[in-house]
C-alpha cells in the first residue's frame, strides 16, 4: 500500500478530490467528477474524548479507566489544515499543546461492535485540538501503531505512538456509539 502524506500534496497545489453529490458527506454519491482541493478543511461537530491516557509512557502513570468522559466542542473551535492558531499574548506562557489522534466517524453509528467499529471510520487526522490534516482509513489501516508528534513553533512538545493508548479506535467506536 502506497502511503500518500495529503498534506504535503495539498501544500503543492496538486490535490484532486471526486466531487460527491447529497446533503451530507455520510450519504453522498460520487459524482464521477473530479476538482483541485483548494483547501483542506477541518471537520465540524467536533465531539472529544477525555480519559484515554497513554499507557506505560504516561507521563502520569494513570491506571486505565472503567469509564470514559465525552464532550464536545463547538464547530468554530475546529481550524483549517495550516491555519494560524491566534493565542493572546496573555494566554501564550499557559498554552499547552498536545497532539492527539482524531477519528472522524464517517456514518451514522449505534450499538456498534468492537470487531465492527473500524467499518464506521471516515478518516483520521492528527489534531492539536485546533488544526488537523486528514489521512484516509485507507492508508492507516487500525491506527493502532501510528506515531503522535506535537509541534510547537517546530519544537517538539510530545511524541508517542497509538499503541500505548489504553483504549483503541475500536474500543472508543463501539463506547461512543
Amino acid at each position: 500500500m502506497t502511503k500518500i502524506d495529503i498534506a504535503k500534496v495539498a501544500d503543492e497545489g496538486k490535490l484532486r478530490a471526486q466531487v460527491l453529490q447529497g446533503d451530507n458527506f455520510v450519504d453522498a454519491k460520487a459524482s464521477g467528477q473530479t476538482e483541485m482541493v483548494g483547501q483542506l478543511l477541518g471537520p465540524l461537530s467536533p465531539r472529544d474524548v477525555s480519559s484515554n491516557p497513554i499507557n506505560h509512557s504516561s507521563r502520569n502513570r494513570a491506571p486505565p479507566t472503567t469509564c470514559l468522559t465525552i464532550f464536545t466542542k463547538p464547530g468554530p473551535s475546529v481550524a483549517d489544515y495550516n491555519e494560524d492558531i491566534p493565542i493572546p499574548v496573555i494566554a501564550q506562557e499557559q498554552s499547552k499543546y498536545e497532539g492527539q489522534l482524531v477519528v472522524v466517524i464517517g456514518k451514522d453509528a449505534k450499538n456498534v461492535k468492537e470487531e465492527d467499529a473500524l467499518d464506521y471510520v471516515g478518516a483520521y487526522m492528527v489534531g492539536n485540538d485546533v488544526s488537523a490534516s486528514l489521512v484516509s482509513p485507507a492508508i492507516l489501516g487500525a491506527a493502532d501503531d501510528l506515531e503522535l508528534k506535537a509541534l510547537v513553533n517546530v519544537e517538539v512538545r510530545q511524541q508517542t505512538n497509538t499503541s500505548d493508548l489504553y483504549l483503541g479506535v475500536r474500543n472508543l467506536i463501539a463506547f461512543c456509539s
